[in-house]
């Protein structure tokens, strides 16, 4: 594993001995239910084969010390008091590692060195990947081995209070759930979850990044946050999937017309994504297209987190041979488009996504093709 040899070989430079532990969690792309994880709804998120990883051990000297080689950038803290921190991914480590203290079960000090292969600020979830990682190798470190969903929770909880991103737990939970050839259903109201077989023949999951970043913390998302529970208050609903879309149309002329964009885009993104777990379970892959045409559509007009170059990735897609449907996927403002597209034509896609788009933008895209992968595991050194 290339990402492990690179973080073995950084741990021997940086501390001059190996590391004790390691442990990685892959990035993830959400095929379809975008913001609606806050919102009660169901996600159905996929890992991909880009992961994060962790090695280090304990130290015989106090504090905590973290080496990223691909920024050669290091941060020592001498304790877990969180606040502004730069390197700013050092908030999101001292932040998992904050709430194992919290809740008991407090890391030794420690050094480590982190690699990763998931790009950050493109939608992909590089954040919960380094949260995930950080956890599984402070449950190795402590000893205290959690649930999934505990470890999720935990998770989100470091983000929530250290970085001030008010995430649902999407991210996070598919980080520790997804398994490999399959497409995790998660029910965001009461955490029910089950694996849906995705390796559909002669077909893949095209990531474009669009190369835009976002940052999630500068307040958009929180935006849209508080807009859907304003917009749930005024509708005196306590859950959205208490709605269908025609009994939201009956009872949303109160609305003012920016919350009732949003609870247009929720109640329609969860009514959605229920249509693609049937898709899924049932083959019907130029449906499961379809759906992903339409959650951008309402992504971009009635949630409004979209971006224009996002837009022109999707846009670019609609009249492609081999393109059966297409999407941004994350949090929004940028990042990456996720597309489902015959193999076979995968070469031309993508020569016409990359000629399209420099075009018209004068960036060049990054392109991949995934399968769904495993989530969190510790690495046996």
């Amino acid at each position: 594993m290339a990402l492990l040899e690179q973080a073995l070989r950084a741990f021997e430079e940086r501390f001059g001995s190996g590391p004790e532990i390691a442990a990685q969690a892959p990035g993830r792309v959400n095929l379809i239910g975008e913001h609606i994880d806050y919102n009660d709804g169901l996600v159905l998120p996929m890992a991909i084969d880009r992961y994060t990883v962790i090695a280090g051990g304990r130290t015989t000297g106090d504090g905590y010390h973290f080496y990223l080689p691909g920024r050669d950038q290091f941060f020592s803290a001498p304790d877990l008091k969180l606040g502004d921190h730069s390197p700013p991914w050092a908030g999101y480590v001292l932040g998992v590692l904050k709430q194992f203290e919290l809740a008991g079960f407090p890391v030794p000090p420690l050094r480590a060195v982190i690699v990763s292969d998931v790009p950050p600020g493109s939608g992909l979830s590089s954040s919960a990947a380094l949260e995930v990682a950080t956890a599984t190798l402070a449950e190795q470190l402590t000893g205290h081995i959690m649930a999934p969903m505990e470890k999720a929770y935990l998770c989100q909880r470091a983000e929530h209070e250290s970085a001030g991103v008010p995430c649902g737990i999407m991210d996070q939970a598919s980080a520790i759930l997804c398994q490999r050839d399959s497409v995790l259903e998660l029910d965001c109201r009461d955490q029910n979850h089950r694996q849906l077989p995705f390796v559909p023949e002669g077909l893949g999951v095209l990531v474009t990044n669009s190369k835009v970043q976002h940052n999630l913390a500068t307040g958009n998302y929180a935006t849209r946050r508080q807009e859907c529970e304003l917009a749930a208050s005024k509708l005196d609903i306590a859950s959205w999937r208490h709605l269908t879309p025609d009994q939201f149309d009956q009872i949303s002329a109160c609305l003012p017309e920016t919350l009732l964009r949003r609870g247009q885009h929720v109640v329609s993104e969860i009514a959605r994504t229920l249509q693609a777990s049937e898709a899924i379970e049932s083959g019907q892959w130029s449906s499961l297209g379809e759906l992903l045409y339409q959650s951008h559509e309402s992504l971009r007009d009635h949630f409004q987190v979209s971006c224009p170059e996002l837009d022109l990735l999707v846009d670019f897609t609609s009249d492609l041979p081999g393109v059966l449907g297409s999407r941004m996927t994350g949090g929004g403002f940028g990042g990456c488009t996720v597309s489902l597209i015959e193999l076979a034509e995968r070469p031309f896609i993508e020569r016409a996504i990359v000629t399209k788009y420099q075009a018209a933008t004068g960036m060049e895209p990054e392109l991949f093709v995934t399968r769904p992968s495993d989530g969190a595991q510790p690495i046996s050194l």
